[in-house]
């Protein structure tokens, strides 16, 4: 199992390779490969070093969000260093800034990906069935 917190390196084009279609490198995380990268291309874009399932997992599955303004922060993060909590630090909280947050997020990775042929419309955020927030550009 790869530890998403471990950085990843991507090795471009190395002077020799033991398998087929890899001439443009690895990427690797840890002690593992995790990505084949074929003669002229990239690996695939990231967020923050995550895939986005990856990313959204990281920042909101079973996580405490606490905002950067937060008068409580050094306290919070003390939590996270203990790993008492994982604890998440972001500009804004509520659910309009987290869509807001996640929106820019995705919409960045998106267009890299796509080489600014696609862009995220709108990004709805959910804290439960009957709250939700919306955000759009």
């Amino acid at each position: 199992m790869v530890d998403i917190n471990e950085p990843v390196i991507w090795i471009k084009n190395p002077a020799a390779v033991f398998a087929k279609n890899c001439e443009g490198g690895v990427v690797i995380q840890g002690q593992k490969i995790i990505e084949i990268v074929k003669l002229g291309q990239s690996p695939k874009t990231q967020i923050d070093d995550k895939s986005p399932k990856e990313w959204m997992d990281y920042m909101f599955d079973h996580t405490l969000i606490v905002a950067e303004d937060d008068p409580w922060l050094e306290a919070f993060k003390q939590m996270g260093d203990s790993q008492v909590a994982q604890v998440r630090v972001i500009p804004h909280t509520g659910a309009e800034k987290f869509a807001e947050y996640i929106y820019h997020k995705l919409n960045e990775f998106v267009r890299a990906e796509t080489v600014n042929r696609v862009k995220v419309i709108k990004v709805k955020f959910m804290e439960h069935g009957k709250n939700a927030a919306y955000y759009c550009e």
